[in-house]
């Protein structure tokens, strides 16, 4: 997910330097130090992204685990003490 994320920052920028404005959606990402979010510019109206639990924002962490599993936001919170050589926030 985090690099799907980056990679949508980082055509939005090349986008953006080209002089590309013609979207009337458009999508923010903030990828915060310690917490995330991303929204929406719809027609002008911002909608923040939720998670099926309601969460509108997320845990800037990444833990991966030894069965090459890879887990995220909330998901990862629970490795940050446990495994932190596997980690990243």
């Amino acid at each position: 997910i985090i690099s799907f994320v980056v990679a949508v920052v980082a055509i939005c920028a090349g986008l953006a330097a080209f002089g590309f404005r013609g979207r009337i959606t458009t999508v923010g990402v903030d990828l915060g130090t310690t917490f995330s979010v991303v929204g929406i510019n719809k027609n002008g109206k911002i909608i923040i992204i939720e998670d099926n639990f309601g969460h509108k924002i997320f845990p800037s962490v990444v833990s991966y685990q030894d069965n090459g599993e890879i887990l995220t936001a909330y998901d990862a919170l629970p490795y940050v003490c446990s495994k932190r050589f596997h980690r990243i926030y």
